[in-house]
């Protein structure tokens, strides 16, 4: 199931800017035969992610991981926010099953340009390895695997995270 809200504010006659964005989504696949592992591939205290990156005018830091012909964005960020809205439309409409393919034609990262069963992977995440107050590690914990994050903010700019494993 999928839910998502937005609320919007403009002032006078200016554009509505995205100012609150809150999102549900949880994936099943159909129930198949399940085998018992052998052991646990992780004891709750790492995340494998993949995201999706974009930056805006008002992020500052120099970013030696953004894709050539990237380096500065002129977008705002209610319009990166805007456009990371319509790509968690687009990934919910295929289950995420076009994660790859979305990752390599919007984000701004390095890693979109992976190999395409690997774009926008960040790898294994350790909980407790970066500051306590870091947004990407408290989005990623807080997700199921396979479900994609609400837009997360960072020093880099703003991100969307899959949690794959």
């Amino acid at each position: 199931s999928l839910e998502i809200c937005r609320q919007t504010r403009g002032k006078g006659g200016e554009q509505p800017s995205v100012s609150a964005t809150c999102m549900y989504y949880e994936h099943s696949e159909p129930e198949a035969e399940v085998k018992p592992l052998k052991r646990a591939k992780t004891d709750g205290t790492q995340v494998k992610v993949k995201h999706i990156l974009l930056r805006h005018k008002d992020i500052k830091v120099h970013d030696p991981d953004i894709r050539p012909g990237k380096l500065a964005s002129k977008r705002s960020l209610a319009e990166a926010e805007s456009t990371l809205l319509d790509v968690i439309e687009e990934l919910m409409k295929q289950d995420c099953n076009n994660f790859p393919q979305v990752c390599r034609r919007i984000s701004e990262c390095t890693t979109a340009d992976s190999p395409i069963s690997t774009a926008g992977d960040i790898g294994w995440l350790t909980k407790g390895a970066g500051p306590a107050d870091d947004p990407i590690l408290a989005a990623a914990f807080s997700l199921k695997v396979g479900a994609v994050s609400d837009i997360t903010p960072s020093p880099r700019g703003l991100h969307i995270l899959l949690r794959v494993g």
